[in-house]
């Protein structure tokens, strides 16, 4: 018996050596998908998937890939199935409209990014895509955008207030401080002089995030009805609700749905979906390695998506004439009909509103935070453009207004949308800023499944591809000094670079491409709008004064794909 056992024992070890110890060495001398002529960064890279994990983990997988691209070229492969392309040729091959007709598809890390049930950007199969898009296209088109704006401004009407009360604080002339990652600090027009005034304006330190805040804010009442209310409190403490029932409160929004995507997108790079559940299902059983890589994170941002959920369908609609995009999804996920009057849903159903829930509050907030963020500090760091944009701002400024709210009675000036909507160098401040920081700059997988060409490259079934965003955006065939804040690039014409207006379209995958493209983008472009010229008018914002710009404000890779 006892010799049945260890040899037993020994055969699962030789078993489990072949597989995770030889097995990648003989995939890659077989090289069955002709991979190996192309550069890895390392040859641990190109013979597993740990290189890509790392990288993923470190929240700087977009910096560290465009490192290696200048290094190595512009086709690298970074796992042993995995390469990224920089050659803008290939967007159209990998996520233009006929790219699934030609057997580009959504790779399955999809799935393993997935929990029980899909969001759309998670959903791989094409018919169901299509019939789950159609609601959701509904609730986010621009129409439907544009009559959220009394929201966007009530809310941003209470993050002015706050700002307002913080200038007041002066800071002794001459002084210089250090800017810590995305903080910024303002000055008001009214108050310059040789006493400065200062606000810290976001992630001072954690009870300090004052611009997700107001995303946060916006989505919570624009998507369900209910605003979040962490502007009014200064925190970012709210109620979650697990599938059982059980209530309990989350101190952190913000850090939980950093750290449980960041778990999440490192979870996905295992390029095997059984062991990637299997590792998840480990973590789980063990509550401090769960809390410390942030697994119990992604279940508490899933949880707060479920009391917002429930309780937006226990009230219903807000009685506002704009609604809120739920109003949409709800209508189209209520198939099995009603009970007294109310929509009722199978557990199936449920979970998919949950997984919509996850990506309406994410896509909705954080990168639109990250965007207005690096617009401001770019248009810091370059003068004329932030006078050129200023000029075109200067001759629009609004009549001051009062918010809705009777406790309040302070005027402020807040720019209407149709105002700034079609202001050209305003949009391409904001353009070219998204260009070269893209608030997700993740590189979207796609799966190959029948022999095509990518960008001249011909590409075997069974290998995944894709195109970074952070690289292809400098492409240096495309735009003059590629690296450089040029807003002036989306409306001058370039005698040297005579397509430059038309590649910056054509190239520009900031919200991916064709069927899958971002539906949030509407929402972030009309934020955007109204909140940078409304926050450039108002105040004067200085990078040389006395501040000290040590580096710009980090962009994470570790956020919810832009893409649906």
């Amino acid at each position: 018996m006892l010799l049945s056992v260890q040899l037993y024992a020994c055969c699962l070890v030789g078993i489990s050596v072949i597989y995770f110890v030889l097995r990648p060495f003989i995939v890659y001398f077989r090289d069955p998908l002709g991979l190996r002529k192309y550069p890895a960064p390392s040859f641990l890279a190109a013979l597993t998937p740990l290189w890509l994990i790392r990288a993923t983990w470190s929240q700087s997988r977009s910096k560290i890939i465009h490192r290696e691209i200048l290094r190595l070229g512009d086709v690298i492969r970074v796992s042993p199935n995995h390469v990224i392309f920089n050659d803008p040729a290939a967007i159209k091959d990998i996520y233009g409209v006929l790219a699934i007709s030609h057997g580009v598809a959504k790779d399955d890390f999809y799935d393993r990014l997935a929990g029980d049930a899909h969001d759309l950007v998670q959903v791989r199969d094409r018919g169901e895509h299509t019939d789950r898009r159609k609601a959701i296209a509904n609730a986010f088109a621009s129409k439907t955008v544009v009559n959220m704006e009394p929201v966007i401004r009530k809310t941003f009407y209470q993050l002015l207030v706050k700002l307002d009360r913080h200038v007041d604080q002066p800071i002794a002339p001459g002084n210089k401080a250090p800017v810590n990652l995305r903080k910024w600090y303002v000055l008001l027009e009214d108050h310059f002089d040789e006493t400065f005034h200062y606000a810290s304006f976001l992630y001072a330190d954690k009870s300090d995030n004052r611009l997700n805040f107001f995303t946060l804010d916006v989505i919570g009442d624009a998507g369900f009805g209910l605003p979040m209310g962490f502007l009014q409190n200064l925190a970012d403490s709210t109620d979650a609700e697990t599938q059982e029932g059980s209530q309990y409160r989350v101190t952190d929004m913000i850090d939980v749905l950093h750290r449980g995507v960041r778990y999440s997108l490192t979870m996905g790079n295992i390029t095997s979906h059984r062991l990637s559940r299997l590792l998840k299902s480990i973590v789980a059983k063990f509550p401090p390695l769960a809390s410390l890589l942030g697994s119990t994170c992604a279940d508490d941002f899933e949880n707060i998506c479920i009391g917002k959920l429930r309780q937006r369908i226990k009230q219903g609609a807000p009685s506002r004439g704009s609604g809120d995009f739920m109003t949409f999804i709800l209508e189209d996920k209520a198939r099995s009909g009603e009970t007294d009057g109310k929509r009722c849903y199978s557990y199936s159903q449920f979970r998919s509103l949950v997984a919509d829930s996850q990506m309406v509050m994410n896509a909705g907030s954080d990168t639109t935070a990250a965007a207005l963020t690096s617009t401001v500090w770019f248009l810091l760091k370059t003068p004329h453009a932030l006078a050129r944009l200023r000029d075109e701002l200067s001759p629009l400024i609004p009549r001051p207004e009062k918010s809705d709210d009777a406790s309040s009675a302070k005027e402020i000036s807040i720019f209407d949308y149709s105002v700034v909507k079609d202001l050209p160098y305003l949009r391409a401040c904001i353009d070219e800023s998204l260009r070269l920081r893209p608030p997700i700059a993740y590189q979207l997988p796609r799966l190959v499944s029948r022999p095509v060409t990518i960008a001249g490259h011909d590409v075997l079934p069974g290998t995944v591809v894709a195109v970074a965003p952070y690289s292809v955006h400098r492409h240096p065939a495309l735009y003059r000094d590629p690296d450089e804040y040029r807003p002036e690039r989306w409306v001058d014409f370039d005698e040297a670079y005579p397509n430059q207006r038309e590649d910056l379209k054509k190239y520009n995958i900031v919200f991916s491409q064709g069927s899958r493209a971002c539906i949030g983008r509407h929402l972030a472009i009309v934020e955007l709008q109204i909140l940078v010229s409304t926050l450039l008018m108002r105040y004067v914002l200085v990078s040389s004064h006395w501040c000290t710009f040590s580096r710009p404000p980090v962009g994470r890779d570790a956020v919810w794909c832009n893409e649906t």
